[in-house]
């Protein structure tokens, strides 16, 4: 049988999912295997707290980096040779002012669909479990099909949290060749 993800990657969610946690791999990685692209990197999202994560992956031999991203929830490990991010499953909270990039409130919340639901377009709003099961609520894998790049919720807000979304958004259409659809997941 062949995975879907490389060795390292199956590895940590198998760890994790062990450890009695969700696990999922996220956002561009999924997108782009669902385009048949080779992914540039392979970030995870998981029920577990960073301090959990760290503990499980500690005690399996990975190499924690320190205090990067732990304040977003964001976990940075590595293991033969190859970083990950393991982020919470979070939300998070955005405004004006010096850095309106990051936000200045995150907390942790329970489900997948919750976390999924905070992030830009919907085809990174995708996420897939160790034997490849896809997990979409937000329309991704309908959009990626029609070459949409559709924000998950409302546009307004979600340019609004994060003004680097317009970036990303015109990166998105012109990389992948998408059209751009002006309104929210729920549209057909």
């Amino acid at each position: 049988m062949q995975t879907l993800f490389p060795s390292y990657v199956l590895k940590t969610l198998h760890i994790l999912n062990a450890a009695g946690h969700e696990a999922y791999v996220v956002g561009g990685a999924v997108r782009d295997l669902l385009l048949g692209r080779e992914p540039g990197d392979y970030d995870i999202t998981a029920s577990a707290r960073p301090e959990e994560v760290a503990a499980v992956l500690g005690e399996a031999g990975y190499l924690l980096v320190e205090n990067l991203g732990a304040n977003f929830g964001v976990v940075a490990a590595v293991t033969e040779g190859h970083a990950l991010e393991i982020a919470t499953f979070r939300n998070e909270r955005y405004t004006y002012g010096r850095d309106a990039h990051r936000p200045v409130e995150v907390w942790y919340c329970d489900t997948l669909e919750e976390d999924l639901s905070r992030r830009d377009f919907t085809v990174n709003a995708m996420a897939m479990d160790a034997e490849g099961t896809l997990y979409d609520f937000y329309g991704g894998r309908r959009d990626l099909k029609a070459r949409l790049l559709r924000t998950v919720g409302d546009p307004k807000k979600r340019f609004a949290e994060d003004a680097l979304r317009m970036y990303r958004a015109c990166r998105f259409v012109a990389q992948l060749d998408f059209t751009y659809a002006e309104g929210d997941d729920t549209a057909e």
